[in-house]
């Protein structure tokens, strides 16, 4: 169990930055969705949080697992899965470097490098009594090879559904090659961005990219200004800056009821559990699925009714 449950916070003026150093993806979907329904935006202002994870898989609220990923080559890859509380599609994340890159938006709300529409962001939102937060993947010299074996599911061909399944698209995983530009001033250059957004102070670095700024303050110009409550995720490694103080998340004072949604996220009850209908063909057998387990079968093997699924399915094919 990963012990990097601290976060860097700062408050400027009327927004806040929080940039996780924790590397657990259960543990900054829980922070997460802690700021969404407890963070007082009246008195504190707006708020961004940074955060990246080791390789893991994201699926939405309202997806299948095992129509979305390859949970066998996961397993042996030591690949997490999790399922976030919003919607939206699969994502792979992992830790890189940001570099520099020119953007623009789609219709699906992506963040796509020129030339070739080459996907380099995706976006899902979250709505909770009046709240709500957007947040998005930006990939940064990923593992392209771990990501598309990751998201490419075994029985994508057996699996009939009406649940909500990814759109797939060329993706990228990094953004371009300069020098000059490392983790540190992207950091920075988010932050002063969000400062601008917001009319806020910040110490940042001066050294940052003119054309990296304005890529990122042209992002949070068409994404932030709609939303109440902002939250952000990127797939970088965070270097230590003096601009945040330390705020410990494994803290019941301060988040109170946080270790209990780190919990329930870990949960096969979550992540498997939540799991909408589907219908899985082999070829003597048609299973009938709901909530991760099996409620009828259309064949001989009427003895696996009732059973659990977990992430290897072979079992059902012999």
């Amino acid at each position: 169990m990963s012990h990097a449950w601290n976060v860097f916070g700062k408050k400027f003026g009327r927004a806040v930055v929080y940039v996780s150093q924790s590397k657990c993806i259960y543990e900054n979907l829980a922070f997460e969705e802690w700021l969404l329904r407890n963070f007082n935006i009246e008195r504190n202002g707006e708020v961004l949080l940074l955060w990246s994870n080791s390789p893991s898989v994201v699926i939405g609220r309202h997806q299948i697992p095992w129509l979305e990923a390859n949970l066998t080559y996961m397993k042996q890859n030591q690949i997490k899965l999790a399922r976030r509380h919003s919607g939206g599609g699969a994502v792979y994340h992992d830790q890189g470097k940001l570099i520099k890159a020119s953007v623009e938006s789609n219709k699906r709300d992506d963040l796509l490098l020129q030339p070739g529409d080459r996907k380099i962001s995706g976006t899902a939102a979250r709505i909770v009594h009046g709240r709500a937060y957007h947040h998005l993947t930006l990939l940064v010299d990923v593992d392209l090879s771990k990501l598309h074996n990751s998201l490419k599911s075994e029985y994508a061909k057996q699996i009939i559904t009406n649940a909500t399944t990814s759109v797939r698209a060329a993706a990228v995983g990094y953004l371009s090659q300069e020098r000059d530009v490392n983790v540190g001033t992207i950091v920075n250059c988010l932050v002063s961005s969000f400062r601008n957004q917001y009319m806020v102070s910040i110490k940042v670095n001066k050294s940052l990219s003119l054309n990296l700024i304005r890529m990122v303050e042209k992002f949070l110009s068409e994404f932030l200004v709609y939303i109440n409550i902002c939250y952000m995720f990127i797939s970088l490694l965070f270097e230590d800056s003096d601009v945040y103080n330390m705020v410990n998340i494994n803290n019941e004072l301060l988040f109170p009821g946080i270790a209990a949604n780190i919990s329930s996220l870990r949960s096969w009850e979550w992540i498997y559990g939540k799991s909408p209908k589907f219908t899985l063909n082999t070829p003597n057998n048609t299973f009938f699925i709901d909530r991760g387990k099996i409620q009828a079968v259309d064949g001989p093997k009427k003895n696996f009714i009732g059973l659990t699924l977990v992430d290897d399915l072979s079992s059902l094919y012999h």
